[in-house]
């Protein structure tokens, strides 16, 4: 696998795990709703990090996405949606 690829495949990663642990807000779990604001947090709130490699924004520019329309499509789902959603990618599929 090339480095840009295996680079891609990371960022996806990052960005499922942090989507689906935001799926746990409203839970009554006190550990998954401390992730679940932790998730929160990075995903909405994190804008002065903006330069940082790991910063939301910086993932999904280098993902070629727009932040705030994969914010808008987060809120737009149901936390349960949200936490069963898949790493689908043209590149998925070499990892093993």
């Amino acid at each position: 696998m090339g480095d840009a690829i295996a680079e891609r495949h990371l960022l996806a990663a990052v960005l499922l795990r942090a989507v689906r642990d935001f799926g746990y807000r409203g839970s009554k779990d006190p550990e998954e709703a401390r992730v679940a604001e932790a998730a929160r947090e990075w995903i909405f709130e994190g804008e002065e990090d903006v330069d940082h490699i790991g910063a939301f924004s910086t993932i999904c520019q280098l993902m070629d996405l727009d932040a705030n329309r994969v914010r808008a499509q987060i809120l737009s789902m149901s936390p349960s949606r949200v936490r069963r959603i898949e790493l689908v990618t043209p590149f998925a599929a070499s990892i093993d």
